[in-house]
């Protein structure tokens, strides 16, 4: 599977149910970047989004996008590498070691590099930072060793150890926890509208079985704005 692949199959059913329910065809627009993906949804093009924690706040307070459902569980970043690495805690990390990271932008990204930056590890200063287009690919870059590390969602670290593929990593660091991603609408959007769509998301959870591995199962619940507010905190304060 492509990553694009693996993200319409996770979204696929609440998609058909989303179409069953509201009785019209619903275009599914899938980018191949978060910087196209983060253009789009600052344009207010997108009627329905599913974005990372980090995008949240400034989507709601700028650009009048509404809480839907989110995950129940929190969002976090653990910092992994190859099993034969010689890294073996974040004290080995040295200037030509290659760590490896989701887009820039992305919360697991923000997340561990502000986890470094607090230990006292910089980039380019103390280690070269190689930055895929999402995380399936930087994945992917410590699996061929053509990365030394790369941080992982909460979701991902689930799927390996369900699926008895962990034992071939090690974990070196785990961030903190932020509130989790979240399904969002834009205010444009009849509340009737929103209030079905709401439904619809609750009762699909997302199925996640990428590769074939035994799938991961997220519950969504009704969010509220109020749950950002900490996350809100950590952006005034340069997270």
């Amino acid at each position: 599977h492509s990553s694009t692949t693996i993200i319409h199959d996770i979204h696929a059913p609440s998609h058909r149910a989303m179409e069953k329910a509201l009785q019209t065809p619903i275009k599914v627009e899938i980018t191949t970047t978060l910087d196209e993906f983060t253009q789009s949804l600052w344009s207010e093009k997108y009627d329905i989004a599913y974005i990372d924690p980090l995008m949240y706040p400034k989507a709601h307070d700028q650009y009048r996008y509404i809480p839907l459902v989110n995950a129940q569980l929190p969002q976090s970043a653990t910092l992994v590498t190859y099993r034969a690495s010689n890294i073996h805690t974040l004290s080995d990390i040295k200037k030509t070691h290659r760590l490896g990271f989701p887009p820039r932008q992305a919360t697991n990204t923000r997340l561990m590099l502000s986890l470094l930056k607090n230990q006292g590890y910089f980039p380019h200063q103390d280690y070269q930072p190689h930055y895929s287009n999402n995380e399936f690919n930087c994945f992917m870059q410590v699996t061929l060793r053509l990365a030394e590390t790369c941080p992982l969602s909460h979701v991902t670290i689930e799927l390996l150890q369900r699926n008895g593929m962990m034992k071939r990593f090690r974990i070196l660091a785990k961030s903190h926890e932020i509130s989790s991603p979240i399904f969002i609408a834009h205010s444009r959007i009849p509340q009737k509208i929103r209030d079905k769509i709401r439904d619809v998301l609750v009762k699909n959870p997302l199925k996640i079985e990428p590769l074939g591995l035994n799938p991961y199962i997220v519950t969504l619940k009704n969010a509220s704005d109020n749950e950002y507010d900490a996350l809100r905190n950590l952006l005034k304060n340069g997270l």
